[in-house]
């Protein structure tokens, strides 16, 4: 738990820090007083009074540390997606050259076998 500080001046170069306290701060302090005067440890007292606040802490970090991992990861994740995209366009590109390269073989083959079937018994003249 850390609390906020003022710096302040207490000569001419001389400097010093004071904690400044919050209303809540206040208030826990005031339940330490109580737990105390009921007759419990110090650090009991403390620790119960302050725990609500260090879970509090404790959970925002952890909530942060998994906000962070899943924005790596979308970004992560976006990257493939990029990837993946350019890798299909360039397989578009790719099979359309293939299909029209099949249509002209084919036409390619219809040709030759009309041009046999018009002559099946000549031969090629060297």
């Amino acid at each position: 738990m850390k609390f906020q500080q003022k710096t302040i001046q207490i000569g001419k170069t001389t400097y010093t820090k004071i904690y400044e306290f919050s209303e809540s701060d206040v208030e826990k302090f005031r339940q330490v007083s109580d737990l105390r005067n009921r007759g419990r440890p110090i650090k009991e007292a403390v620790v119960e009074a302050f725990e609500k606040q260090v879970m509090k802490n404790e959970k925002e970090v952890e909530n942060k540390l998994i906000l962070d991992k899943l924005i790596k990861f979308i970004k992560k994740m976006n990257e493939q997606v990029d990837d993946l995209t350019a890798k299909m366009t360039d397989m578009n590109r790719q099979m359309i050259l293939v299909r029209r390269e099949n249509y002209q073989l084919k036409e390619r083959i219809i040709e030759l076998e009309n041009g046999k079937l018009d002559k099946p018994f000549s031969r090629k003249k060297s």
